[in-house]
Parts: structure tokens; sequence; C-alpha cells
């Protein structure tokens, strides 16, 4: 279907809403259009840093200090930041589109506010074709500015060819950092890459994505005594 028929049908959905529940229709006919079409939420990306990091600062804060962990990367966390997936204590630092050296300057806030910090970052360094290792030294150094206790997820898996990218070369970073951070492997598959059940387009996670994440963050914050 055309864009112009999908834009049709909803404005019939909308207007159909209105002609059947009367009176109440104009507020029935609203909220159908605020769900069908969401405003924008305010833009995290690169430049934008300043935005990300009040916004993760004032979430910390609602925890006590002791509770606070930081999650910096790219927007598959800021997916993941809503309380349902996680629960309470994590501040979100994700930035649209980020690379790692993107996030240097967001790491002497997070050692100041935040009690630990988990890291994943390096899919779209993927995606720009950057040299894997120039990737991973990237990542690596990311890791050592932050100062608190630290967890770094390698970049999850992929499905091969999502947004230009080659499952392999996701495989091969993940296998460059799997000393400082063993494979997230419960989101994979058995050919390595991730799920279809766990993603929307072959990236970023469905809801089963971020609830198979937060169990293996869980996990992971088990064996190193954080919880």
């Amino acid at each position: 279907m055309s864009s112009e028929g999908a834009i049709a049908r909803r404005s019939i959905l909308i207007f159909g809403l209105g002609t059947v529940t009367g009176a109440g229709g104009l507020g029935a006919a609203v909220l159908a259009k605020r769900a069908l079409f969401p405003p924008p939420r305010p833009r995290r990306g690169p430049d934008n840093l300043k935005l990300v990091q009040e916004a993760g600062v004032r979430k910390l804060e609602e925890y006590p200090p002791k509770a606070r962990t930081a999650l910096l990367g790219d927007s598959i966390l800021h997916e993941m930041a809503p309380p349902a997936f996680l629960g309470p204590g994590y501040g979100d630092f994700a930035v649209d589109g980020v690379e790692a050296p993107g996030l240097f300057p967001l790491a002497p806030t997070v050692n100041r506010v935040a009690q630990r910090a988990i890291i994943l970052v390096g899919i779209n360094s993927v995606r720009l074709r950057r040299p894997l290792p120039e990737i991973a030294a990237g990542i690596l150094k990311l890791r050592s500015m932050i100062t608190i206790p630290t967890m770094l997820i390698a970049p999850l898996p992929i499905t091969d060819g999502a947004y230009g990218m080659r499952s392999a070369d996701v495989e091969t970073l993940r296998a460059m950092l799997s000393a400082v951070s063993p494979p997230a492997t419960s989101l994979a598959g058995p050919s390595g890459q991730i799920r279809p059940e766990y993603t929307s387009d072959g990236l970023h996670l469905t809801a089963r994505g971020c609830q198979a994440l937060a169990a293996e963050i869980k996990r992971r914050e088990a064996a190193l005594s954080w919880s």
C-alpha cells in the first residue's frame, strides 16, 4: 500500500471513532491520533549531549546514591531505560547514533553521579564501516575513562544485512572484546544472529528483546555482586 493510502486509512479510522462514539468522539479521536502519530521525542544525538546528560542526572538523582547505575551507550540502551525492563535505579545516558568517542565527554558526569555503569556501544561504528580494531580501541578507551565499577556489553548480535551491516563483522568485534565482555549469547540463535522474536528490524529490540537483554544484565550484575 502507498503511504498516501496508509494515511487515508488512518484518517478514516480517526473519523470513524468520532462518528461512532458521538459526544465523546472528539476526545477518542484525539487519543487515537496521538497513538497513530506520536509527537517526536527530543533528539538525543551527539549534537545534543547536554540534554542527554541533564536527563540522565535527573533520573539518577531520584534514587539513593548507592543504588544508581548509569546506562551509557547508544539508542538500544535508551529502549532499555523504562523501569518496566530493568526496574528502578537506572539513569539513561544513551545517545542516538553515537560512537564510543562521542561518549567521552559524559564520562566525568557518570563518574560523579553514579555508583556503577553499564556500557553498550559500537554498532553505529560498524554501520559506518570504521575499521574494527579502531572501534574496539574506542570502546576500551571509554571503559577506561569510567572509574566506577563498570559492565561492558559487547555489541549485540544482528540479522545479517540489517542496515547494510554484515553479521560476521559484528561477531568479529564481539570476539575482540570478549576478554572484557562475554558476548550476550542469550540473544543469539543457532546461526549466531539475533533471534527474530527479539528484533523489529534486525538491529533494534522488540519488547521481548528488551526483556531478554534485561535478564542478561541482571545475570551479570549478580555475577559481579552488584545485586
